[in-house]
């Protein structure tokens, strides 16, 4: 089982991680259909102005090479699925995971930022 806590103080990627490391968690993995339940659950309970540009999660690329592929910060690779897109919208400079929530669509989605951007954050810990 994994406890998730959101973060609604803004920070960058890596102070999100720092925060989350520092309380023995990491930034959450949505690796399967019921951590993506739990993260959906979760963000619906936070007001929406809190979510506007997104939330970061544990999606990290190398800024090394054009496109290199995704990875949780655990080292694993990500499968991409209908709620990512493996290709990054700013392939040089976005290299960095978050959720966001897509009006027209009324869903949430994963997408690529700028990891200096300060945003809320997820953390997950195993309980």
């Amino acid at each position: 089982m994994e406890a998730l806590q959101f973060y609604s103080e803004p920070k960058s990627w890596i102070e999100a991680l720092k925060t989350c490391r520092g309380s023995q968690s990491e930034l959450v993995h949505i690796t399967n259909q019921s951590m993506w339940y739990d993260v959906n659950s979760l963000l619906q309970e936070e007001d929406k102005k809190v979510l506007d540009n997104g939330v970061w999660i544990g999606l990290e690329r190398s800024i090394f090479g054009c496109n290199p592929k995704w990875m949780w910060t655990s080292g694993k690779d990500v499968n991409c699925h209908s709620s990512f897109k493996c290709f990054p919208v700013d392939p040089l400079n976005h290299h960095c995971g978050k959720v966001v929530w897509i009006e027209t669509s009324h869903n949430y989605t994963w997408l690529d930022e700028d990891c200096f951007k300060e945003l809320p954050f997820i953390c997950q810990r195993k309980t």
